[in-house]
């Protein structure tokens, strides 16, 4: 069984051997967004998050937060502490993350709670290492 303690241990190892090289993105463009959960991806890989960017095109704001899921179609578990709310300057989280250790075989979801005014896309990206 894998305590607190061991995941603790991995992270440090591993933040101790990131390199730039190492960061990986999950990029969704979501086209005229609408409140609703989209865009389910496979994590094909065991890692961390480090990062989350968004930004909208069009209308105020996209506020979302992204899920980890055991299998799709199913809830998960929020990545952000807090939603975030994307708007034309974008936004970015490189800490205070609710789940930043990911399972391979789980899956990631978007799940838009609002969308203020004619937003033509969003655009989220999911940094990992």
């Amino acid at each position: 069984m894998t305590t607190a303690l061991d995941l603790l241990a991995r992270r440090v190892r591993h933040l101790e051997t990131l390199e730039v090289a190492d960061v990986r993105p999950f990029d969704w463009l979501i086209p005229d967004p609408v409140v609703e959960v989209v865009g389910q991806k496979y994590i094909p890989w065991d890692c961390i998050v480090t990062g989350l960017h968004a930004n909208t095109l069009g209308g105020t704001s996209c506020t979302l937060n992204v899920e980890e899921r055991d299998e799709p179609g199913v809830a998960g578990v929020n990545i952000l502490t807090a939603d975030v709310v994307a708007d034309a300057d974008g936004e970015s989280i490189e800490a205070d993350f609710n789940d930043d250790v990911l399972a391979r075989g789980h899956w990631l979801a978007v799940d838009i709670s609002a969308v203020v005014g004619a937003v033509d896309w969003v655009s989220i990206t999911l940094e990992v290492e």
